[in-house]
């Protein structure tokens, strides 16, 4: 049963995690969070203007005095860079505004701030929050769109654009993952962001990766999950996942992805099957050469074998299997049109997606690579990788087709069963 009580400590955890964020990035000379969204040096000295309205959001929803004195002294500090109809996306770069939408965006957490807390912040401060949210309200706003990566559907959600209702088709709750294309990975798994956050509260259960320190948290505050209508599911130990050409696997407490990255080969994806239609044009000599590749989650649980036996190189006709604790994938190399050699190459590298995190080296392997350089083809070539899932016998043995709709089962391919 979703209580009333779990809903509030829910929105509680939100409010928590964007105090921590916060905290954690505050400048003790001067009081604001300093962060830099557009690199990971690991000393941050920009002071982001939208990121430190969303922390006066954050004191005051905590509805600590201490917090709330603390958040109107920001508040009345933020609101002097206002230029107009805008703000400056960071605090040195006043008087210039550089964002055309940034104004509608800080409008929306004035808002929010006026509706709720209106009554506590005095006279002066009230007045001055007024003329601000008036000035902004003349400013462009950002025109409506379909979303279409995780972090576009929680800047959705969290500025009241859709219905979640709208989001569920893109959420496994099993997994606590957004499951659709164009996502950032980072550390080998997911991004964070407030799509993570608010479907976390809305089914009342968050990853642990949701729940480590990021610059997202800032935001948190932002999110208003509703109250009635939430989902309590009854979670499996495991489940595996389709999502286009990748496929998910693991809990909460680890998210494992295998992607499948045709580079510029023409893909398509037949069942189990990864048809790959190669360039007419032969690369030359070099990285180019390695012309498809799948890249999986790097882990302790997770090794590569070619024909029962650890390796990192293999042949056409070997049989390469991914083993984890859950699944093992069994990864079969055709070549249906056309004449070749390729080699085959196992290797610790990232993912194109991966995205490197503020103080982290950034050659740090997250995934493992699974290539298949050309020695030599024919112009017109043509490959078939068949993709097997086989079922270890840990947790509940299935995957969802997210573009299908339909659930379909793994199978033993020794014997055609499945016995988890």
């Amino acid at each position: 049963m979703y209580t009333m009580d779990k809903i509030n400590n829910d929105r509680k955890t939100l409010i928590d995690l964007a105090l921590k964020a916060g905290r954690k990035r505050q400048s003790g000379q001067t009081g604001y969070v300093h962060h830099y969204h557009e690199g990971s040096d690991k000393e941050q000295h920009t002071i982001p203007v939208f990121d430190n309205f969303c922390f006066v959001l954050a004191l005051f929803k905590s509805r600590l005095s201490e917090n709330v004195v603390e958040g109107k002294e920001l508040l009345k500090k933020l609101l002097k860079f206002q230029v107009e109809s805008h703000f400056p996306v960071y605090l040195h770069e006043y008087p210039e505004c550089r964002s055309l939408y940034l104004g509608s965006c800080i409008h929306y957490v004035l808002q929010l701030i006026s509706l709720e807390f209106s009554g506590i912040l005095g006279v002066d401060l009230k007045e001055a929050l007024d003329r601000s949210m008036c000035a902004l309200a003349k400013g462009e706003i950002a025109p409506s769109r379909i979303p279409k990566t995780p972090a576009e559907w929680g800047e959705a959600l969290a500025f009241s654009k859709i219905s979640f209702e709208e989001a569920l088709d893109f959420w496994n709750p099993e997994l606590h993952a957004y499951i659709g294309p164009s996502q950032f990975f980072e550390r080998g798994e997911p991004a964070v962001t407030l799509f993570d956050l608010y479907m976390g509260q809305l089914f009342g259960s968050f990853s642990r990766r949701a729940l480590e320190d990021h610059p997202i948290h800032l935001r948190a505050a932002l999110l208003s999950p509703p109250s009635s209508g939430c989902f309590n599911t009854t979670l499996s130990m495991s489940t595996f996942c389709y999502a286009g050409t990748s496929i998910f696997w693991g809990d909460n407490e680890k998210l494992h992805s295998l992607y499948c990255h045709p580079k510029k080969a023409d893909l398509e994806k037949i069942a189990d099957d990864y048809l790959f239609k190669l360039s007419e044009t032969i690369p030359d000599e070099g990285e180019d050469r390695h012309e498809i590749a799948f890249y999986a989650t790097l882990d302790t649980s997770t090794t590569f074998f070619v024909n029962g036996k650890r390796a990192t190189t293999f042949q056409m006709g070997d049989v390469v299997e991914l083993v984890s604790d859950q699944v093992t994938i069994r990864f079969d190399f055709t070549l249906l049109e056309g004449e070749g050699k390729f080699f085959g190459h196992i290797l610790r590298a990232n993912r194109p997606a991966h995205r490197v995190t503020p103080g982290e080296n950034p050659y740090t392997a997250y995934d493992w690579q699974l290539s298949l350089r050309t020695l030599f083809r024919t112009s017109a070539c043509k490959l078939c990788v068949r993709v097997f899932l086989i079922c270890n016998g840990r947790g509940e043995c299935r995957a969802v087709d997210r573009n299908a709709h339909s659930v379909h089962s793994i199978i033993d391919v020794e014997d055609g069963s499945c016995d988890c």
